[in-house]
């Protein structure tokens, strides 16, 4: 389990749920970063930019702006068909976690 968890509250549109589209500019962002290191480019523009989303990764088990429940594990989709909209969720769940745990290994979100 992770150190943080994120918001998945869609209903009450919450502005640090990992539904907000600006999360994607996250995942565009990392993907530069490691494409930066690749070559053996400077990456501190990418890490400026990443600091941006820490505020997306939360302590704690409440969010702080809609009080809704804070995922912090990723979700098995084994057994969920493809085209639900639970699969696309937990995909974006995962995704998103996954994405916290690249920052964290960056040291931009504590241990």
């Amino acid at each position: 389990m992770a150190d943080f968890g994120v918001c998945t509250n869609v209903a009450d549109q919450c502005t640090l749920s990992i539904e907000r589209p600006s999360l994607d500019s996250l995942f565009r962002r990392l993907e530069a970063l490691e494409r930066r290191r690749a070559v053996g480019s400077d990456a501190d523009v990418e890490i400026r930019f990443l600091k941006s989303f820490l505020e997306f990764f939360q302590s704690g088990g409440f969010c702080t702006v809609c009080n809704g429940l804070l995922e912090h594990t990723t979700q098995p989709t084994k057994d969920l068909a493809h085209y639900s909209e639970e699969y696309r969720q937990i995909i974006r769940l995962n995704r998103v976690l996954e994405s916290g745990y690249r920052l964290q290994s960056l040291g931009l979100i504590p241990l």
